[in-house]
């Protein structure tokens, strides 16, 4: 079985592999010890784990890949993400809790896939500037 670019396996979970990520993030941003509880329970907790199951999702069940968010326009992402944040603020006026956070979730996974769209940009054109 073949690895992703970021070492991990297929068959490796995604929440697991966002939870090693967001622990690497954590270490990285040197945190004061007496935070470090509440850092760890906000990279590992529920929020996150519903994003990246959510961008997951996107991925494998509408093929939204990173080839496909580069064909698009740079703001079509992030005009997405914005249009479903205004209907989860909707929902939240409206007491409709449930509704709002899988909103914000897709939401969020949405700008996840921007801001990877972004990464890729910057590194092609750094690639291209180096040339």
């Amino acid at each position: 079985m073949g690895a992703f670019d970021d070492g991990r396996h297929p068959d490796q979970p995604a929440a697991m592999a966002a939870e090693g990520a967001a622990l690497k993030a954590m270490m990285a941003a040197d945190p004061p010890l007496e935070r470090g509880a509440e850092l760890a329970r906000a990279v590992a907790g529920e929020a996150l784990q519903a994003v990246v199951a959510e961008r997951v999702r996107q991925i494998a069940v509408h093929g939204y890949t990173a080839e496909h968010d580069a064909a698009l326009q740079r703001r079509q992402l992030p005009a997405r993400a914005r249009s479903m944040i205004i209907v989860a603020m909707d929902r939240l006026s409206a007491g409709d809790l449930a509704v709002a956070r899988r909103k914000l979730a897709k939401a969020a996974a949405v700008l996840m896939a921007a801001i990877d769209r972004l990464d890729l940009q910057m590194r092609l054109e750094r690639k291209e500037g180096t040339e």
